[in-house]
């Protein structure tokens, strides 16, 4: 099984952990006023999340990654083709793994922005702030 980092692979606590720790610190820089961009914490935590979800499945690694690199990101903006488009572009996965990486972006786009649960709960914490 490949590695993700140098010769040693990673356990799947310190991956989910890793992810917990990136969400937190995106919510907590995001919400703080600071400035910078939100693409790349959603994917990095996304490709944390893909390895440890492979980890603990042993899954195909590299499709699992790819599919949850996407996905992430998906759930946040309303992009899920550039994130399909960017997903080949980032991993070497065949054509077959299209369906695979297709089906999780749009589920998870449809599942989060298709039906407003950020936007609903941006409204719900408005409400609670007034």
């Amino acid at each position: 099984m490949g590695s993700v980092i140098g010769k040693a692979d990673l356990s799947t606590g310190l991956l989910i952990s890793s992810a917990a720790i990136k969400a937190l610190s995106f919510w907590t820089c995001a919400n703080g006023g600071l400035v910078g961009g939100f693409m790349l914490p959603l994917l990095t935590i996304g490709t944390m999340v893909g390895s440890a979800v492979a980890a603990w499945t042993g899954a195909n690694r590299v499709l699992v990654l790819a599919s949850a690199f996407g996905a992430v990101a998906a759930g946040f903006c309303p992009i899920p083709v550039f994130l399909i488009l960017l997903t080949f572009s980032c991993f070497p996965v065949s054509q077959l793994a299209l369906f695979t990486v297709t089906c999780t972006v749009y589920a998870s786009y449809w599942a989060f922005v298709g039906v407003g649960v950020p936007h609903k709960l941006m409204e719900r914490a408005q409400r609670k702030a007034q």
